[in-house]
Parts: C-alpha cells; sequence; structure tokens
C-alpha cells in the first residue's frame, strides 16, 4: 500500500514537472517565432529604405509586414537613421513614452521628406513591445536578463524582440 502512494507522489511530481518544461518550449517557440516575424519586417523595412522611400513609407512598410503575424503592428516601435557625411537624422515612430530607454535620442517625427545623397546609409530598428510571457520559468529568466518590461509577481511579462538591419542608399534608380 505504502508503494503505491509513493508511486502516486513520484507520478504527480513528473507530471508537474513536464507541464512547465512543455508550456516553457511552447512560450519559447511562440517567442522566436514573433522574433523572426520582427526580422522579416525589419528586411521589407531596410527594403524600403534603400529604394528611397521617405521615413512614413518605410514605418508603413515595416507595420504593414508585422500584420498578421504574431508580431502586433500596434506594439511595434520603429527607428530610421539615416548617416549622410556628417549628418545623422532619426525618425522615430510607436515608442510608448518619451523617456522609453530605448527610444534614440534626437527623434524626429511627422511627415517628413528626406533628402540624402547616394552611398547614405540608412539603418531600420524595429522592437516589438507586445509580446507576453506566458509560463513562470519564462517569465523568470526573461527578468534575469535586465527586461525592463518584466514585473514581479501576477503582473503581466512582457518582453521587447529587436531586429536592425542598416542599408546603404545606392541613389534614385535611373530613368529610360
Amino acid at each position: 500500500m505504502r508503494a503505491r502512494g509513493q508511486s502516486v507522489v513520484e507520478y504527480g511530481l513528473v507530471i508537474v514537472g513536464l507541464v512547465i518544461i512543455i508550456g516553457a518550449g511552447i512560450d519559447l517557440g511562440l517567442m522566436v517565432t514573433t522574433r523572426q516575424n520582427v526580422s522579416v519586417a525589419t528586411g521589407e523595412a531596410a527594403r524600403q529604405a534603400a529604394y528611397g522611400a521617405n521615413p512614413i513609407e518605410i514605418i508603413g512598410a515595416a507595420k504593414q509586414a508585422a500584420t498578421g503575424s504574431l508580431a502586433s503592428p500596434s506594439g511595434l516601435a520603429v527607428a530610421v537613421t539615416y548617416v549622410d557625411g556628417p549628418n545623422t537624422y532619426t525618425y522615430c515612430s510607436g515608442f510608448q513614452s518619451a523617456t522609453d530607454p530605448v527610444k534614440p535620442p534626437g527623434c524626429l517625427s511627422g511627415d517628413v521628406s528626406v533628402s540624402i545623397s547616394p552611398g547614405a546609409t540608412v539603418t531600420v530598428t524595429l522592437w516589438e513591445e507586445t509580446y507576453e510571457i506566458v509560463t513562470p520559468m519564462m517569465r523568470q529568466w526573461a527578468h534575469l536578463s535586465g527586461d525592463d518590461l518584466c514585473q514581479q509577481a501576477d503582473k503581466p511579462c512582457y518582453m521587447r524582440l529587436t531586429a536592425s538591419e542598416t542599408v546603404r542608399y545606392p541613389g534614385p534608380a535611373p530613368t529610360q
């Protein structure tokens, strides 16, 4: 009779451990998939930048590329930085507050036109800020990694997923 009781306790411990590990694996898989979607959206935005699109079009391309994926377009923060010789211009969209620690300094916003010369570099950086971590094991890992969006106890835990890509603007397309 005692052996049966011990078996039930051991079974319970093993099942709890397996559920936690499987849940963390699913959470990690969803996080990697979302990170990949952010990377794809960054690539599409960088492609638009290489064609000479203005910052509003680049930001729109990033948000459209994220539509229909696990990365939420409403949770995307985008920074487009132009380096043209000694001049640097950064255009930002989607940051939650002016004091956001990842927001680049000197961000410009609004409908702006950009005039850059061939050979200038354009860096597009995306931050997905609405990915919520579900399992306690992954929450603890995110909190230890120093992510400032992760809180303790039963409060939501969001992880910031980032991707960046730099392209060189070759100049306007030749006309025929």
